[in-house]
């Protein structure tokens, strides 16, 4: 991996946590694989229209920011490690909770990121120990 790589993945989460949501999209391969894990029920997203579509539709219900964000590169992918706060709109439900997210790149895009609900589990996604 390259530190471009690493910037690219830093762009797209900085573009997000400020709800830039179509800037984070662009930051993504039109052929995206984008699973969201065990967090959210839902299935792995493919294209980067329809993760842009289920970003606008979580926003909608329950609108999240990352917080204290880490980017490791991981040879062949980037480990982002944050903390998740957000509040849902209608319910009121508070969430904090830690994060991960292993991120692949190619051609300055993001092509695959999966998505786990504690750093070990992103480090280990990685091959890196927790």
């Amino acid at each position: 991996m390259s530190q471009a790589n690493v910037a690219v993945v830093r762009a797209c989460f900085e573009a997000f946590d400020r709800g830039e949501l179509k800037a984070a999209a662009d930051l993504l391969d039109v052929d995206v694989e984008w699973d969201p894990g065990v967090l959210i029920d839902q299935t792995v997203i493919h294209g980067r229209e329809a993760v842009l579509q289920f970003w606008e539709q979580a926003f909608s219900t329950f609108p999240f920011a990352h917080e204290a964000h880490r980017f490791i590169d991981a040879e062949d992918q980037i480990c982002v490690l944050a903390y998740i706060r957000g509040q849902g709109v209608g319910s009121g439900i508070e969430l904090a909770q830690p994060c991960g997210y292993a991120v692949a790149v190619d051609d300055g895009a993001i092509i695959r990121s999966r998505f786990f609900a504690a750093h070990a589990e992103a480090l280990e996604a990685v091959g890196l120990e927790g």
